[in-house]
């Protein structure tokens, strides 16, 4: 094949017609080529290669994208970039690129596999070279970045049927630290605010549960609560349902940070003495968590630490070496504040 020839510096830049014509292709062809399109011949794509090298052609960086195959650049799923738990895991992966020398891409799937699966399209249309995963409800779309040879790594959530790289938390653990605090302090009426739709992470952690209480004789209290109760609502809500509906716990375990702000006001606003007659626990550790009145006890994820691990594993498989430690599990720790004690009534 005849590779164009060098050609003078022009006052303007040069632009995708200008590629096309020294290439003797369309400017249609020119751009699939910029933006990673399949079905064009190995020979057309070589043309159009030498053509935008000659002519210094750069549309944001494409030019040495095109010679290297890398961009330098990482996306980061996550289902919902504006809750504080994926704002602040999106927050980590940020700093983590920016210190590695990655830009990054973020997409906000909102837990919707279809939505995920046109991201991913997009993702291995616009060549990243590399890609961070929290899966929408489990599901497993990565094949689609298989087949591309994009290397991805799962964090937070494990995808069904996935066995590839991952970093993810124990939630099996995290439910059993938390019964084994109550249970410590005397608690035997405990109550369990699950996810607002179902998560194979709450079940995990309800197994957890429901392994070291069902031994010691204790009692879980489960409310039910509409898919379209989330948040503080959350929370507060669940306190409403036991309150007309049954005895009340002697303490409540919620997996999100923010349901337990929900029953914090509850048992304000109903005169239950936090922890004397109401010890709350959550399953997650907001930034704000110490700063209630009572400070609130909480499970911590390390959040910080799964995303560099994963960065570790994805940044070795971008460079084609072989990961020491492929897939990890970090255990969960707790932080034990002012709203868990021993109780004052049975």
């Amino acid at each position: 094949m005849e590779v164009p020839k060098k050609r003078r510096a022009s006052r303007r830049p040069p632009t995708m017609r200008d590629v096309a014509r020294l290439a003797e292709v369309s400017v249609q062809t020119v751009s699939r080529v910029v933006n990673g399109e399949g079905g064009i011949s190995s020979e057309t794509l070589q043309r159009v290669q030498a053509a935008i090298e000659a002519l210094g052609y750069q549309p944001h960086g494409i030019a040495r994208s095109l010679r290297t195959r890398r961009t330098d650049t990482v996306a980061l799923l996550v289902p919902h970039v504006s809750r504080p738990f994926f704002a602040q895991m999106t927050s980590a992966v940020e700093q983590e690129a920016m210190e590695r020398g990655y830009s990054l891409v973020v997409y906000s799937t909102r837990d919707d596999p279809s939505r995920e699966a046109k991201y991913l399209d997009l993702i291995v249309r616009n060549w990243v070279d590399g890609v961070l995963y929290v899966t929408t409800d489990y599901f497993n779309n990565l094949n689609i970045l298989a087949k591309a040879g994009i290397p991805a790594v799962a964090m937070d959530r494990h995808p069904i049927g996935y066995e590839g790289p991952a970093v993810l938390f124990d939630n099996y653990r995290s439910g059993q630290m938390a019964a084994e605090h109550l249970l410590g302090l005397g608690h035997r009426r405990i109550a369990f605010i699950e996810s607002a739709s179902p998560r194979i992470f709450s079940r995990q952690q309800l197994e957890g549960l429901m392994n070291v209480l069902s031994p010691a004789g204790a009692e879980l209290v489960r409310p039910e609560l509409a898919p379209t109760d989330r948040g503080a609502w959350r929370g507060y809500r669940a306190m409403q349902v036991m309150a007309e509906r049954m005895r009340l716990p002697t303490a409540v375990i919620t997996i999100d940070d923010y349901s337990a702000l929900g029953i914090l006001r509850f048992a304000l606003e109903h005169g239950l003495r936090v922890p004397q007659d109401l010890s709350i626990l959550a399953i997650n550790d907001g930034e704000y968590m110490p700063f209630t009145k009572p400070s609130i006890t909480a499970i911590v994820q390390p959040i910080e630490e799964m995303v560099q691990r994963a960065f570790e594993i994805l940044q070795a498989l971008m460079n084609n070496q072989d990961p020491p430690e492929p897939q990890v599990v970090l255990a969960p720790s707790l932080i034990r504040r002012e709203s868990t004690g021993a109780p004052e009534r049975p």
